[in-house]
């Protein structure tokens, strides 16, 4: 038995990427080694980020999925060794390898260049549009000199929406 769901009008609260966008965004510069990098976005539970450059222009993105893809296509390194951790009683909660000599790569290494940016003058309508197309999470609001100043992702267009 299939339950119908009423669907009611939704009105969009804001008219700009400017009204819609958070502003001032957590970057990470493109010279930060991955491993650094992968703790950030761990630390701050984010699956991405942009990468600026020493101008704090946007030149990429750096997300988990490309940092995995770099550990994934990196052979295992030749010298590590095992950390357990234990309970009191001893049961082993998890193993953790430490690599000695960690990879020196940085996010311009590894990060996709390519960015999608809007002004804050433009239309929600079309940040929208943007997403959908590009079938990306996040559009990056940047000022005439192309510096980020903020980011339009999903969850701030959902909760811009009331009936």
């Amino acid at each position: 038995m299939t339950e119908s769901v009423a669907v009611h009008n939704l009105i969009l609260r804001a008219q700009t990427a400017g009204e819609i966008m958070t502003p001032n965004p957590f970057s990470i510069y493109e010279e930060t080694p991955v491993q650094q990098a992968a703790a950030f976005l761990e630390e701050k539970a984010f699956s991405a980020a942009p990468v600026v450059d020493e101008h704090c222009r946007v030149v990429g993105v750096i997300s988990c999925t490309d940092i995995a893809r770099e550990c994934r296509a990196r052979p295992m390194p030749d010298f590590h060794h095992t950390i357990r951790t234990r309970t009191e009683s001893g049961d082993v909660l998890g193993t953790v390898f430490h690599n000695e000599h960690p990879d020196d790569k940085v996010v311009g290494e590894i990060m996709r260049a390519m960015v999608i940016a809007v002004p804050p003058e433009a239309p929600v309508s079309r940040v929208i549009a943007l997403m959908l197309a590009e079938n990306i999470h996040r559009v990056f609001v940047t000022d005439n000199d192309g510096k980020l100043i903020g980011v339009v992702s999903g969850v701030d267009i959902l909760s811009r929406l009331t009936e």
